[in-house]
Parts: C-alpha cells; structure tokens; sequence
C-alpha cells in the first residue's frame, strides 16, 4: 500500500505500561510504526514495525462487539416510513429496514474500525429521526420518507454529520402531548 502508515498501541498484559521507540534521528519518544510495503497488509505491517523497531513479537488482539450492539442500533432505526408525532399520522410506503445480516456485518466493521461507538451511531439516528418527525409535524409533509434504507444509510455514512451533532451534545426535541387540540 503506496504513502499508507501504522503506528501500534502496545501494552503490557497489565495494561499498566505503553511500549514507546526513542528516534534515533531526534530526541523524541515514539510509538512504533512505519510504512506499509507492498502486498501487506495494515495488521502486517503492524507486526513487522514492532518487531523491527523493538525486538518484540507481539498479538494483535482485535476489539470485540457487544453481542447486543447492532440490536439496539436496529431496534431503533424504524421499519417503515409511516409514524405518529405529536399526534399526528403520517403514512409512508416504503420499507426501510432491509438486509438485516449485510446490515450487522457493516456496524461490526465500523465499530472494529473504531470509527465511531455504538452509542455514537444509536445518538446519531434518534438525533436524525427527530429533526425528520418535528419537520414533519411543522410542513404536515412526510418527510420520514426521505430516510434512505438501513443498509445504504450505513454505506453511505449518512449519520456521520448527525454524529457530529451528537458529540457535540445537541438534544433531542421531545415529543409534546396533545390531549383534545391541547398541548399538554
């Protein structure tokens, strides 16, 4: 991989310590890593860069997903486009949970990734979900319709300007109660 770079976190069994490489070309204290040659791969190259610069073999041990993660994340994002807010019925047409497997293989990858948490992509939806709903109830157009299916909203990466917001602490709108034409 041409102009690709690894740098590894390497801990001690405890947890306690980091490995850190002296450059020899300045006085600083590194982590190791390196570029990536051809044909090898990123955890590779991991290895290799280790090894080279500190004399340790080291494990790759990879982060696991919560087994219940992509439930909550699917749980939430809603199977159709039809929805009441406020008190108000707006009818859709379209399904919008779909490929239910494809679609937990591609949350496992962007949390393995680190990209981003769970919890980020579940804040980043209900954030999307409510500003889709209070427009709804404001212009008395559906426009859950937009909200594109399950799995080219993951593909697509539509939550990440969501998740933007949610790490930036925007709250979600609730929903008000009306009783009688009354809010309450």
């Amino acid at each position: 991989m041409k102009n690709h770079s690894v740098i590894a976190v390497v801990f001690t069994k405890n947890r306690q310590e980091v490995l850190l490489i002296k450059r020899r070309d300045v006085p600083v204290w590194v982590l190791p890593g390196g570029g990536i040659e051809k044909d090898e791969t990123a955890l590779g190259a991991i290895i290799r860069e280790v090894k080279e610069e500190s004399g340790f073999e080291v494990k790759i041990v990879k982060k696991r997903v919560k087994d219940d993660s992509f439930d909550r994340w699917w749980a939430k994002y809603p199977g159709t486009d039809s929805f009441e807010y406020n008190g108000k019925k707006f009818s859709g047409t379209r399904a919008l949970r779909v490929k239910k497997e494809d679609c937990k293989a591609k949350i496992h990858k962007i949390i393995l990734e680190a990209e981003y948490t769970i919890d980020d992509l579940i804040g980043a939806l209900e954030i999307e979900l409510s500003q889709k709903k209070e427009n709804s109830f404001k212009t008395g157009q559906n426009k859950l319709s937009y909200l594109q299916n399950s799995l080219t909203y993951l593909n697509q990466k539509t939550y990440e300007p969501y998740i933007e917001l949610y790490k930036a602490g925007h709250k979600i709108k609730e929903e008000q109660k009306y009783v009688g034409g009354v809010e309450v």
